[in-house]
């Protein structure tokens, strides 16, 4: 089964998210309200970068929400990568490039 156009046969699911710089603690403290929804590390403050696990039967629900919340201007964009935030920035660091390059990102990690 395919939610949104996601795999039914994965656990989790993680989101890139590029948040206002000033927003990181309120992005935060929402998610907090939404008890399991989602979980969020901080993947670097100076680029305003999280990625958001996601538990598979959330997604529905945490999609609806990150929309609103791009609509709303809390967070600039996001999108669905294949790896979590730990693998994300230790990639990167290897390839010496920014964490912000979304190019990259999306080469890398993005799912098509």
């Amino acid at each position: 089964m395919v939610v949104d156009g996601m795999d039914s046969k994965r656990q989790a699911h993680f989101f890139l998210c590029h948040v206002a710089s000033d927003r990181i603690a309120m992005l935060c403290f929402l998610l907090e309200g939404y008890d399991g929804l989602a979980t969020m590390s901080t993947i670097s403050v100076r680029e305003a970068l999280v990625c958001c696990t996601v538990p598979h039967g959330c997604c529905p629900i945490f999609l609806l929400l990150f929309r609103s919340l791009v609509a709303d201007g809390l967070i600039i964009s996001f999108m669905e990568v294949k790896h979590s935030a730990l693998e994300l920035a230790d990639h990167m660091a290897l390839r010496g490039q920014r964490l912000y390059s979304r190019t990259v990102a999306t080469e890398c990690f993005a799912y098509e």
